[in-house]
């Protein structure tokens, strides 16, 4: 079991170490929507002391690439990236290669930035702590196989927000 703060939901698959993180986080008002994904990207980085960040594709999405009519009208941002990081902050040597699939629901009419972000491990070092708990059977080639974005792709066609007075 983890603990997440209050502004925070994360669903954690025990086995592949893969997560999903839901995140209500205050509207970053000075951040054009073009820069928002990268923006939380780097934020996460930082929090996560990763030492290596790399961008792969950073876009805002057409309401037609989502196929979600729930969302329709809002800007949506998108980034696929991976990131070095030791995971329980563990030495620079246990760093685990992590693919993030990361998404960016701006609405400003809350004062909110709805940040959605799965972590799929690629590479877990051989000093990780997650060596021995993850089966790494479940770990996959990014570049190879693609379950991780169509999870990601998943989650995103069939999000909804239900309960507008969650923002406040």
């Amino acid at each position: 079991v983890r603990e997440v703060p209050d502004h925070q939901e994360c669903l954690a698959h025990q086995e592949s170490d893969r997560s999903i993180i839901f995140e209500i986080l205050e509207y970053v008002k000075d951040t054009p929507d073009a820069a928002a994904a990268q923006y939380f990207f780097s934020d996460l980085a930082d929090t996560n002391g990763s030492t290596e960040n790399v961008v792969e594709e950073c876009r805002i999405f057409e309401p037609t690439q989502l196929n979600n009519p729930n969302l329709n009208g809002i800007v949506v941002c998108g980034l696929v990236g991976t990131q070095l990081v030791s995971k329980f902050r563990e030495a620079a040597s246990a760093a685990n290669r992590v693919k993030i699939y990361l998404a960016v629901i701006r609405l400003p009419q809350y004062g909110t930035d709805l940040l959605i972000t799965m972590n799929v491990p690629v590479k877990i070092s051989e000093s990780s702590s997650s060596r021995n708990a993850v089966d790494t059977g479940c770990i996959f080639d990014a570049d190879v196989h693609m379950p991780g974005l169509e999870v990601f792709t998943k989650v995103l066609q069939t999000f909804r927000i239900v309960n507008p007075g969650l923002f406040g």
